[in-house]
């Protein structure tokens, strides 16, 4: 079992439940750009993938398009869909025993940073984390990408550090970035069940504690 030092966490489908207000935002977002609200199946996996990617992938749009149809989505979230997420069972007291042992914490996550800065504050645990870090206004960045600037920002070592997240595209940017992974089965991903089987992962945020 490897020695880690640092744990960066996603955020959606990882520390909190955040569906909601993800949806709520995509339905108003499509219904201002003059489209009919997206229905559960075109929603379906779409937590914690990249949101110009979505609406360019997922709901047809344009490039230009689809920049308006974020920054809609991204003013609705910042006045309304912070407040609806409900934090996972158990987080809180992951973290603070974490933190007990000395590990370093951080948030590595797709969602707007400043509006994942609201989130977790909101939610009482921004305090836990060092370092918080979410994608640009041009959402430039990949997942890869913010874990990489976890590291270099913490001057970690990629040897011991480790994403904990939810769905593909942490796992994905876990390997890209050459860090482990640990999947969550409480989340919004789906791995398949022979996937997980091949990985480290943790039905519930304590049994992070056997896997570290």
């Amino acid at each position: 079992m490897r020695n880690y030092e640092l744990i960066i966490f996603d955020l959606d489908g990882t520390l909190a439940d955040t569906s909601e207000g993800i949806y709520n935002a995509h339905k108003y977002a499509n219904v201002q750009m003059g489209r009919e609200e997206p229905s559960e199946a075109e929603m379906q996996d779409i937590i914690g993938a990249p949101l110009l990617d979505t609406y360019i992938g997922r709901f047809g749009y344009e490039k230009d398009e689809a920049k308006r149809a974020v920054k809609i989505y991204r003013d609705w979230y910042a006045k309304y869909g912070v407040n609806e997420v409900k934090l996972y069972n158990k987080i809180c007291e992951m973290l603070r025993v974490l933190r007990h042992k000395k590990y370093r914490l951080a948030v590595a996550t797709l969602k707007a940073e400043n509006l994942a800065n609201d989130v977790l504050n909101h939610l009482g645990i921004a305090q836990f984390f060092e370092l918080i870090r979410g994608v640009d206004e041009n959402d430039a960045l990949t997942k890869c990408d913010l874990i990489n600037l976890c590291i270099e920002e913490l001057k970690g070592n990629k040897r011991k550090s480790v994403l904990v997240g939810d769905s593909m595209h942490d796992l994905s940017g876990a390997e890209e970035a050459g860090i482990d992974f640990i999947a969550v089965r409480y989340g919004f991903g789906s791995f398949g069940a022979r996937r997980l089987d091949m990985m480290k992962s943790i039905n519930e945020p304590l049994e992070i504690l056997n896997v570290l």
